[in-house]
């Protein structure tokens, strides 16, 4: 579905919304060799996925007017829910969907960004997510990339947005590893404060 990852930055904000999402819980999400992931009932299974609820045009209605928001601040009651966002950014652009999702969030004050990471080797995904970053006026969210072994795949749309827009990355030297960034973060965090949104 193309609005699966935008679909769990604005759950990871909002949370269980009932008009818009069902909680199936009583399971495991199995990972195979490849990233593939298939759903497993499991009594005993701590493990929880949602579908949309009613009407998908509902959800999609809410997605697209938080995408076409102009980058803006403004408060919201309550306080904002910390949010990490771990994204491979390479294969669709649903990923940079989800992230535009998560800056109009933070924009109305209902979450905080506090780091940005790729799950993959590619230094253009890396420069992908610094420019969005920076587009929405955040261009000094702690970044990260997976260095060392990993995934690295032609993009079809990370090197244009990295040559049309504003960046840190001018090579994977310049990016720290995702796994200190985590580390960093975290560590400067209260226990169970922070939601992590991984999409891909």
């Amino acid at each position: 579905q193309p609005s699966w990852d935008q679909g769990a930055a604005l759950f990871a904000v909002r949370g269980a919304q009932p008009d818009l999402w069902e909680v199936v819980a009583g399971g495991r999400v199995r990972v195979d060799g490849q990233g593939n992931t298939a759903w497993q009932p499991d009594p005993n299974g701590r493990h929880s996925y949602v579908k949309i609820q009613g009407e998908p045009r509902t959800l999609a209605m809410v997605i697209e007017d938080l995408m076409i928001q102009p980058p803006k601040q403004s408060a919201a009651a309550g306080p904002p829910v910390g949010i990490f966002f771990d994204t491979d950014m390479h294969t669709d652009c649903d990923d940079a969907g989800a992230l535009a999702v998560l800056h109009a969030l933070a924009d109305k004050g209902e979450c905080e960004i506090l780091a940005t990471v790729v799950s993959v080797k590619d230094p253009l995904s890396a420069a992908t997510v610094d420019a969005i970053n920076t587009y929405h006026g955040r261009p000094n969210l702690p970044l990260g990339m997976v260095q060392g072994a990993g995934v690295l795949r032609k993009s079809n749309f990370t090197r244009r947005i990295a040559a049309d827009f504003t960046h840190r990355v001018k090579s994977a030297e310049d990016v720290p590893d995702a796994t200190e960034v985590y580390r960093d973060v975290l560590a400067a965090q209260p226990d169970g404060s922070v939601v992590i949104v991984t999409v891909g």
